[in-house]
């Protein structure tokens, strides 16, 4: 798919709101072969394996009927009157018509303040849009009960607080009575593993007091999500603390282990938006482009995104 820029946003109201190749689960995998929404290992790079990934997308997509589908439609946040100063308050999401199919990966992309963190803060409620709807499974979410939500919709955020007495205790805190194979499982695809059996006590050490540096804090809150075993994954800047390498490698081992979890990324790297199926780039509230992280690459505006947030 080619991707498209201007005032009328891909999947706007009038343009179908819907994402080009979504009913095979991929942008772009109805239309040219080779271009199905494959994204490259590095920026910039060649749209190798495109063929491939197109195929597992639809594979995922059609064997997981009520599998994680989100759809954003005509959603609208305003930040309240009195922080913005005028009458009905400035519009942080402004018209996003969106569909995420389930068990595919998009990466938002956008400058400070685009409304990247807001839009993924719907999908689980913690956030009310003014206008419009956000269904999961084609259901509003607001119809869902709280606790099925949080059993639907996982987070992962930058600054994770560890609860609980001890590591296990930690990272099984939103499935209480997670088997233990359940927590290592999910700490090495996390990358936690290995540096959480060099402690001491191992899973059973105390988390009051516990000295850890920022990275091995983020693994620890990306494996407590994994561990919720929820139908849709939102990593707020949860990988932002980590090395390019290691984040590649976590990104890596989410599109293989998790092929059939929806995945929604904030992405401030460009290699996280890599290793997305498709890109949804943010500007001012409004999808100012919508496809492959190849094909946007080749818009020096688009590349200036992650520019300033390597410089921020």
């Amino acid at each position: 798919m080619v991707a498209r820029r201007g005032a009328d946003p891909p999947g706007a109201v009038g343009r179908g709101g819907r994402i080009r190749g979504a009913r095979s689960g991929i942008p772009g995998a109805d239309g040219g072969a080779g271009r199905g929404g494959a994204c490259p290992r590095g920026a910039g790079t060649g749209g190798r394996v495109a063929g491939d990934r197109a195929r597992r997308v639809r594979h995922r997509t059609h064997s997981a009927a009520g599998g994680g589908e989100l759809v954003f439609r005509g959603v609208r946040v305003r930040v309240p009157e009195g922080e913005a100063g005028s009458g009905e308050g400035r519009a942080v999401l402004d018209g996003i018509d969106l569909t995420v199919p389930a068990g595919a990966c998009v990466a938002l992309v956008g400058a400070s303040g685009s409304g990247k963190s807001t839009l993924a803060a719907l999908a689980g409620r913690l956030r009310e849009p003014d206008e419009g709807e956000v269904l999961l499974d084609g259901l509003p979410v607001t119809r869902l009960a709280r606790g099925e939500l949080r059993r639907g919709v996982a987070y992962a955020f930058p600054r994770p607080v560890l609860m609980g007495a001890d590591l296990a205790e930690a990272l099984s805190y939103g499935r209480p009575g997670a088997d233990p194979e359940a927590v290592t499982g999910a700490a090495r695809t996390a990358h936690a593993d290995d540096f959480v059996r060099r402690l001491p006590a191992g899973y059973a050490t105390r988390t009051d007091g516990l000295k850890l540096s920022d990275g091995e804090v983020q693994r620890l809150g990306l494996a407590r999500a994994l561990i919720q075993d929820a139908r849709v994954l939102v990593l707020d800047d949860a990988t932002g603390g980590l090395d390019t390498v290691t984040e590649h490698h976590i990104h890596e081992a989410f599109r293989t282990g998790l092929a059939d979890r929806t995945r929604i990324v904030v992405a401030h790297h460009a290699t996280a938006a890599a290793d997305a199926d498709f890109v949804a780039w943010l500007e001012s509230g409004r999808i100012k482009a919508l496809g492959p992280h190849t094909e946007l690459w080749s818009d020096p505006a688009y590349r200036a995104v992650f520019a300033r947030e390597e410089r921020t």
